[in-house]
């Protein structure tokens, strides 16, 4: 699960990046990297599903970290 932890968080990152560049510099970052809708369509599913595992396993993630740093 620690490694599914990561890549939600990497991937949450990535779309919130993408966001920002969207909203300040009106540049779609991921559009860059893919250049078709299809790619651009699969990343933003995965960041959509990072955000739902991150939000139904809050508690669990905050958890595993806590232990981790013990």
């Amino acid at each position: 699960m620690r490694n599914l932890d990561i890549v939600s968080a990497l991937l949450l990152f990535m779309g919130a990046i993408n966001w920002g560049f969207i909203g300040i510099f009106d540049i779609n970052i991921i559009h860059l990297f893919f250049e078709n809708e299809a790619g651009d369509r699969f990343l933003y599913a995965l960041i959509g599903f990072a955000g739902l595992y991150r939000a139904v396993y809050f508690k669990s993630i905050r958890k595993r970290v806590k232990e981790d740093k013990n």
